[in-house]
């Protein structure tokens, strides 16, 4: 039934453009987007045979590079640090070989409205990105709904749960895919990297 009420997108669509598929993951602190990413990756990289690279642009949590190189280094793709437009660029250039890029973002506090600025003035020049929202369902309601007025500059695409095994806020994850229809991308159930990702198929 939750189906039928919530508009389920499914994973990163890899069919119809032109590669590399450039895909951001935005959302607040401790909505667990790096191992989050990893796992993306991975299910692009064992199950769909694609050819992935990672870029952190969150250059200042100490851990947050390290976290994904470790990743990377298990599942044999290249990850890279870029601190702003420039360095991105030459990222993606870098990787134009590949299928996806995928891009890890700095959590920021969902007052921090500045932070969506500098993101849309970093990717203004990409061409097409593809935007996940990550939000944790242990947060309330009210901060889906700040977190989304936060990045919604960037202009999402898809919202993606984690930590479903923690929460018991199904509700708050229930209203808040009506009223912004945005449609689900991946749900989280876990910390373990690949295993506790499941995709939101329709």
């Amino acid at each position: 039934t939750m189906k039928r009420v919530i508009v389920c997108r499914g994973g990163i669509d890899t069919s119809n453009c032109q590669p590399p598929k450039k895909v951001v993951l935005v959302g607040p602190t401790g909505a667990g987007k790096t191992t989050t990413i990893a796992k993306i990756a991975a299910d692009l990289v064992y199950r769909q045979q694609k050819k992935v690279a990672l870029v952190s642009l969150d250059t200042f949590r100490v851990g947050g590079i390290e976290q994904l190189n470790i990743y990377g280094d298990i599942m044999k793709i290249p990850v890279e640090a870029a601190q702003d437009q420039i360095g991105l660029e030459e990222c993606i250039r870098r990787h134009s070989n590949k299928d996806v890029i995928l891009i890890d973002t700095m959590g920021r506090c969902h007052k921090d409205h500045a932070y969506s600025g500098h993101l849309s003035e970093v990717f203004e020049k990409m061409g097409e990105v593809e935007t996940h929202l990550v939000l944790s369902v242990g947060s309330y309601e009210k901060q889906f709904f700040e977190s989304y007025k936060q990045f919604s500059l960037l202009g999402i695409n898809s919202v993606l749960f984690t930590k479903l095994d923690e929460g018991l806020n199904f509700g708050a994850m229930l209203n808040f895919s009506l009223k912004s229809r945005l449609p689900l991308s991946y749900l989280t159930t876990g910390q373990r990297v690949p295993e506790d990702i499941e995709v939101a198929a329709q």
